[in-house]
């Protein structure tokens, strides 16, 4: 378990002198509303309408979780220390106390942490370790929106030293903000969810004959392919899909998650297969089952800063299959042409000698180009590319 106290703190402080609301700037209110419709199609507009927000509230930070049908979640934050977002993915949102009450509140309804915890507040894991970890402690929060498939809610946090806040404060900000902050989400959201799809169409995705799907390092699934949903509905007994999450049967184990957690591993991620064996229905006796890591360039579908893997789901075969074209692999990579070379005749089974006598370059050379090619693919050996480069070898095929 982390301990909270080594959490990062490095961000300046800047106490907000006012605690409260300041209803006597109307120009500022209306400013912050206008940046708010304009971040439905821009994200600094939106960044800044949450930092004003902020000030206005005297908040340190304000975080706004959103979702779309439960599947494609949307996380926008403003003043929290670096790195609290991955902490709080990755281990503290399983104790984070404030979302499950405004999950069960109504919609509208403020959750001020102090006030409704009462004394558990001061033995609860995720403020008292969390949340004073980031000099942080006053906090309120509420569902915003809970309609038509869209819900978010709103998480507002003062400094230490900072007062709880106040029934008025609140009511003011629901008067100045709730009503634009439910018309612009579910737009934004939408925008979100089309610049995403646009995104990977540029890979081809949605042509392809393979079964593909794109997720993150918890195997949550953030886009399928048609195919990959037949696919999901035809062999949901062995491709099943729980909360959001893939979940492969017939493997160890965990043995799913790890691999997918590899593929997702930021700056060190590592491509990864397993097979299932267990598909006798419908004339399915084996998936080869491949993830791959997704380029930076290409995570357009991603909530928060991290890595996300594209997975290839198929029908085992023993054959040799043919090399990935050289204009995908410059897409998906942006590998120069010499990379490019170097990769393609490496999965042809040339030896790095071979390679260079081949290209008429030199042995550093080589390793040179081997060594950028594992950066920008995110691989870390030659067998871990040859892999990747095997699973994008039906990439481009026709439909």
């Amino acid at each position: 378990m982390e301990n909270a106290e080594n959490h990062n703190r490095s961000m300046p402080r800047k106490p907000v002198k006012s605690t409260g609301v300041r209803t006597g700037s109307r120009h500022t209110a209306a400013a912050i509303i206008e940046q708010l419709y304009q971040g439905v199609l821009d994200d600094p507009s939106w960044n800044l309408a949450l930092r004003g927000m902020a000030n206005l509230t005297g908040s340190a930070a304000l975080t706004l979780i959103s979702s779309s049908q439960g599947d494609h979640v949307v996380a926008d934050e403003t003043g929290n220390p670096e790195g609290a977002a991955a902490r709080y993915r990755d281990y503290y949102h399983q104790y984070d106390t404030g979302l499950a009450i405004m999950k069960r509140n109504p919609k509208g309804l403020w959750y001020v942490a102090q006030q409704d915890l009462g004394e558990q507040y001061a033995r609860d894991t995720f403020y008292q370790e969390f949340f004073r970890g980031m000099d942080m402690g006053a906090h309120a929060g509420q569902c915003v929106l809970r309609d038509r498939g869209v819900t978010a809610y709103l998480g507002m946090t003062r400094y230490l030293d900072q007062p709880c806040y106040a029934d008025e404060e609140l009511k003011q900000f629901d008067l100045d903000f709730l009503s634009h902050l439910r018309r612009a989400l579910p737009l934004r959201i939408e925008m979100k969810r089309q610049a995403a799809q646009s995104g990977l169409a540029r890979v081809a995705l949605g042509k392809s004959r393979d079964a593909m799907l794109v997720i993150d390092g918890n195997a949550r699934i953030q886009y399928a392919n048609e195919s990959a949903e037949v696919l999901l509905r035809r062999a949901a007994h062995l491709l099943p899909v729980n909360g959001g999450r893939l979940q492969p049967q017939g493997l160890e184990p965990g043995q799913f998650d790890l691999l997918a957690r590899a593929a997702c591993a930021s700056g060190a991620s590592q491509a990864g297969e397993c097979l299932l064996t267990h598909g006798e229905k419908q004339s399915l006796t084996a998936l080869r089952v491949q993830l791959l890591p997704l380029s930076p360039e290409l995570q357009t579908l991603n909530p928060w800063p991290r890595p996300m893997a594209l997975v290839l789901i198929r029908p085992f075969e023993h054959k040799r299959q043919a090399p990935p074209k050289a204009a995908m692999l410059r897409e998906l990579y942006e590998l120069s042409p010499a990379e490019t070379r170097v990769a393609l005749l490496l999965f042809q089974n040339s030896d790095l000698p071979g390679i260079a006598r081949d290209l008429s370059i030199s042995m550093g050379t080589v390793r040179d180009h081997l060594h950028r090619i594992f950066n920008k693919t995110g691989t870390r050996s030659q067998a871990d590319l040859i892999r990747l480069l095997a699973g994008l070898a039906t990439l481009d095929s026709e439909a």
